[in-house]
C-alpha cells in the first residue's frame, strides 16, 4: 500500500498538470507557501469540466502507484471537488490510505 505523503506528492502533481499555475513547486510546507490543501480549484483555473477530463489521468496516475488498492474515480466524483485537499481526501479514501489526523494541509 502507497504512503499517505506519496498519494499526497501523486494528487498533487496530477492537478498540477492541469494548471498552468506551479502549484507542485509552490505547496506547503516544501514549497513557497503559495498554494494548499484550501487552495481552491477555481483559483488554479480548474473548473468542473477540466476536473471531468482529470478523470483519466487521476485514476492513470493513482493507479500505477497503488495497484489493486487502487478503486477507480469516476468524473461524477471528480467534479465535485472545490479545493486540493478535497482532492487528497479522494485518493486516500479510493487507495485504502490512511489519512493522518489534520490532514491535508
Amino acid at each position: 500500500m502507497a504512503t499517505y505523503a506519496d498519494v499526497k506528492a501523486c494528487a498533487i502533481d496530477v492537478v498540477d498538470d492541469f494548471t498552468e499555475m506551479d502549484l507542485a513547486a509552490n505547496y506547503a510546507p516544501a514549497g513557497k507557501a503559495n498554494f494548499s490543501a484550501k487552495t481552491k480549484m477555481t483559483s488554479l483555473t480548474i473548473n468542473e469540466t477540466t476536473l471531468a477530463g482529470m478523470t483519466i489521468r487521476f485514476n492513470k496516475a493513482m493507479g500505477k502507484l497503488c495497484g489493486d488498492s487502487w478503486n477507480k474515480v469516476g468524473s461524477f466524483d471528480m467534479v465535485k471537488l472545490t479545493t486540493v485537499g478535497q482532492c487528497i481526501q479522494l485518493a486516500c479514501a479510493k487507495s485504502g490510505t490512511n489519512l493522518p489526523v489534520g490532514e491535508p494541509k
